[in-house]
């Protein structure tokens, strides 16, 4: 699994990461670039992780991909009569004022 690099994290969510999930450093840290929801100080603590990691990976993997999928159905979903079409991007903040 590779690392993304902690410049990397800030544009995927914006969220700062939390610690290493081994040695619990805060600084110089990298996402898991499979699941993307742990963080790892360096390789060393990745593949020292791995046994204990390799089973939740798959399932957070599988869990994040099926979250957008979704997400892009609701995305591309035509405007009707009762909704504008791209309401995500046209009602931003004002999702009860689109409805």
């Amino acid at each position: 699994m590779p690392l993304i690099m902690n410049a990397e994290v800030d544009k995927l969510n914006g969220l700062a990461p939390r610690a290493c999930e081994l040695c619990h450093r805060k600084d110089g840290l990298m996402r898991c670039g499979a699941c993307q929801a742990v963080y790892y100080c360096g390789r060393e603590c990745q593949a020292a992780d791995r046994e204990d990691h390799k089973i939740p990976c798959k399932v957070i993997k599988k869990a994040r991909l099926h979250y957008e999928r979704e997400c892009e159905k609701l995305r591309d979903l035509p405007g009707d009569f009762l909704t504008p079409e791209k309401v995500f991007e046209t009602q931003v903040g004002h999702f009860w004022a689109g409805m």
